[in-house]
């Protein structure tokens, strides 16, 4: 059924001719009874108000244009842009991994992955309290620790490229190591797109 003839029949709200603008695209039922409007921002299917549909089925027609939805991908990227815009259960999961990579830290090999003891322990410290500010910030969203937390982030992540690529890489063993390298590089590299991404949310 032609989407105005869908809106004279099911049009129930003042608002539901509003969906004929430019802007929507439109998801129809297989069934061809009834329509969803929507707007696709390339993250994600935004709808403009309930379906074009008979209530009584409108519960079934939302279902089906969600199933649609995520089979597309726009779950995935829902979800992706969702991690990134530093929701607090994300920094919580952050700061509480850096707990156990901090023990490793402090009980690796220092001959084998570090140029100094004193490194070894610069590192420890650092990554502890790492771990509490983005515990802190889970709890507690502040800007300026946010910055300083990003900063300190995205430096970790380049220094530790440099230190791989002069150390750490030349003492890999086995694709264990070459794993566990590309995880001490990725994961502050990670953790400062989160917070920026965090900062841009909260300031927009």
């Amino acid at each position: 059924m032609p989407l105005l003839d869908l809106l004279k029949k099911y049009g129930w709200n003042a608002t539901s001719f509003q969906v004929v603008e430019t802007d929507f695209s439109y998801w129809f039922d297989a069934d061809g009874d009834a329509a969803v409007a929507y707007l696709d921002t390339g993250g994600a299917w935004v709808v403009a108000g309930a379906p074009i549909a008979e209530i009584e089925r409108s519960a079934i027609v939302a279902e089906r244009f969600a199933a649609d939805a995520f089979a597309g991908g726009h779950i995935f990227r829902f979800a992706l842009r969702a991690v990134f815009r530093a929701p607090s259960p994300v920094l919580f999961l952050l700061g509480a991994a850096l707990i156990p990579w901090t023990g490793i830290l402090a009980t690796a090999e220092t001959k084998r992955w570090f140029r100094t003891r004193r490194e070894q322990y610069g590192w420890v410290a650092f990554d502890a309290v790492m771990a509490c500010v983005l515990l802190s910030l889970s709890h507690k969203w502040r800007p300026r620790l946010a910055i300083a937390a990003c900063g300190a982030a995205a430096a970790d992540g380049l220094l530790t490229s440099v230190s791989a690529a002069r150390y750490s890489a030349r003492r890999a063993r086995n694709i264990t190591d070459v794993l566990v390298i590309a995880a001490a590089i990725a994961a502050p590299l990670t953790a400062a797109a989160i917070l920026f991404g965090g900062l841009r949310a909260r300031t927009s």
